[in-house]
Formats: structure tokens, sequence, C-alpha cells
């Protein structure tokens, strides 16, 4: 319910910013801004998680499994930064 609310303000705020323009434009960018940012919040929790899961999973040697999860970790973590960099946007222009 927090997230519906917060992103129903945002949107209004980012459509009253960019009056302007054409609607189905705005909402569009407006999704791609506020999903980006979503994605570089993940993407910091999956990078943070890789020296975590070593200090705790990592014993004495490095096995096959561990070698999975932490790559796991680490392609969700490039993925979703590679996702903010694509469709962040500071400001719009059009």
């Amino acid at each position: 319910k927090h997230y519906s609310r917060d992103y129903e303000l945002k949107k209004q705020a980012f459509i009253e910013k960019y009056k302007g323009f054409d609607e189905n434009v705005t909402r569009t960018m407006f999704k791609k801004a506020y999903f980006s940012d979503i994605a570089r919040m993940l993407s910091r929790v999956f990078f943070i998680a890789v020296p975590f899961y070593v200090a705790a999973n990592v014993k004495d040697t490095v096995t096959l499994k561990n070698c999975i999860y932490i790559g796991i970790l680490m392609i969700i973590s490039i993925a979703l930064y590679g996702y903010y960099k694509k469709n962040g946007t500071k400001e719009i222009t059009l």
C-alpha cells in the first residue's frame, strides 16, 4: 500500500513538472525513471550481499556451489545496474 501511494504521488508530481509534453510520453518516461531508481537500490543490495555471503558461508575452501551463488548475485547486481544506467533520467530532454 505504501509503494502504491508513493508511486501515485511521484507520478502526479512528474506529470505536473512536464505538463507541456505529451501525456503518454511523460508516463512512459516516469515509469522508466521510477523503476530505474528501484533497480539502483536493488543493485546495491545484491552487490553488498556478495561479501556477506562469503563471510557467512565460505569456511575453508570455496566450493562450486559457493561460486555459483556468488556469480548469480553478481550477475543480478550488474543487470540491475545496467537497467538503471540505461533507463535512469535526471532530467527529460526531448
